[in-house]
């Protein structure tokens, strides 16, 4: 059996045993692994007007998907800049609330992020937005 490698992207031939070799792209080893992830958190945005929308959404979610729900913060906390609620999940949860969020969120805004112990990572690096992102403060993990 004949291997071929595309010549463009780098790669490493290892040795398996005397007839196997498998090639492994660099980008491929630099890849990082999910099983450090313990959780999520869905943070969604509100103001005075959309409290009571984000409030429903949440206890929707809640309810339906069985995640924690967070207070209604009136304010700012941590480094989210508008007042928000937090839902978390577990990795089996998130994986239903996140299409269910995204097609029932309206126009609220959406920040999830993984859990993993590397919280301004966790923010800065492997967040996902629904909606336009907006700037977090992120100096409070430094």
């Amino acid at each position: 059996m004949c291997v071929r490698n595309e010549p463009r992207i780098p790669a490493q031939v290892l040795r398996v045993s005397d007839d196997c070799f498998e090639i492994v792209h660099a980008h491929v080893q630099s890849m990082k692994h999910t099983d450090n992830i313990q959780g999520y958190h869905a943070h969604v945005y509100f103001d005075a007007e959309t409290k009571a929308q984000a409030q429903a959404l949440c206890e929707t979610a809640a309810m339906q998907f069985g995640v924690q729900m967070g207070h209604m913060h009136d304010r700012a906390v941590g480094p989210h800049p508008l007042p928000s609620c937090q839902l978390g999940a577990t990795p089996a949860q998130f994986e239903k609330l996140l299409p269910w969020l995204a097609l029932n969120r309206d126009d609220l805004v959406v920040f999830c992020h993984p859990e993993t112990g590397a919280h301004l990572e966790d923010h800065r690096d492997h967040g996902i937005w629904l909606s336009e992102g907006l700037a977090l403060n992120l100096s409070i993990f430094r």
